[in-house]
């Protein structure tokens, strides 16, 4: 359950789920707003715990094998438009194991902190596993080219900007 706190920190018990709102930043092209929340859900018998870091703080991790330079612009248009959605997953010295091109794309923008979400309770194989399983499993997917024209047709239709998706315009 996500919901968001316009002013501050704020607990809530929902169904039995402790949830939390804190207030992390939302890039747009016209302020920077503090308004968006994360919530704890529980993982394992355990809750994900999301903590507002400062990027200084989050260290790339040196020998990422994913080359993601040619992303950076296209998460940063995306965080523009719809905000930071996504915690950086870091390891106990923040180093990260999954958000490479969130962090690149949040330093673009000029960002001061981003969620991030401590995985302490990974052993150092499973955080290298994890780091390459995140981006090769996205590949994994593919998609319904029957449905996805009809998507992008709504958009168009009502004037959102489809360079905002990833796509080229040969895609497109």
């Amino acid at each position: 359950f996500f919901f968001q706190a316009e002013d501050g920190i704020r607990d809530y018990k929902v169904t039995g789920v402790q949830t939390c709102a804190l207030p992390i930043y939302r890039h747009n092209q016209r302020h920077i707003d503090r308004t968006l929340s994360v919530s704890f859900l529980p993982w394992k018998g355990m809750f994900m715990k999301i903590e507002l870091w400062s990027l200084d703080r989050i260290r790339p991790y040196p020998n990422n094998p994913r080359i993601n330079d040619d992303a950076v612009d296209a998460v940063a248009a995306s965080i523009r438009e719809f905000g930071v959605r996504q915690a950086i997953v870091v390891d106990t010295e923040g180093v990260i194991i999954c958000g490479h091109t969130r962090f690149k794309a949040a330093q673009k923008l000029g960002l001061d902190k981003l969620p991030v979400h401590v995985a302490k309770d990974l052993t150092p194989e499973q955080i290298k596993a994890y780091r390459i399983a995140d981006n090769k499993t996205a590949e994994l997917a593919d998609w319904n080219y029957d449905l996805l024209p009809i998507e992008l047709g709504d958009l168009q239709t009502n004037g959102f900007d489809l360079s905002l998706l990833g796509f080229d315009e040969d895609e497109l």
